[in-house]
């Protein structure tokens, strides 16, 4: 397992002297990223961590729908079971 390590220790070192662009093929198309291989790694943090923050915000506003909608039919429930009290009277 040590090998393993200080091979992409090795690895990373030799790509940040030696890289100076990165072209990422993604479903998308071509992603080009100016700069080293921790240049890149960074910019690829980044984006992850914008696409999670994307993902919670977008399923928040799906869960808020879901119990603005819940509260609505409770409440329509609860209208209709009044009304269906006031007409026994």
């Amino acid at each position: 397992m040590k090998a393993l390590c200080l091979s992409y220790l090795m690895i990373d070192i030799f790509l940040n002297k030696v890289v100076d662009k990165i072209l990422e093929l993604t479903e998308e198309g071509i992603k080009e990223y100016i700069g080293n291989y921790d240049y890149y790694l960074e910019k690829k943090n980044e984006i992850i961590v914008e696409e999670e923050e994307d993902y919670k915000t977008k399923t928040q506003i799906k869960l808020e729908r879901k119990k603005r909608k819940r509260r609505i039919r409770i409440y329509k429930e609860k209208e209709r079971g009044d009304n269906k009290i006031r007409e026994k009277d």
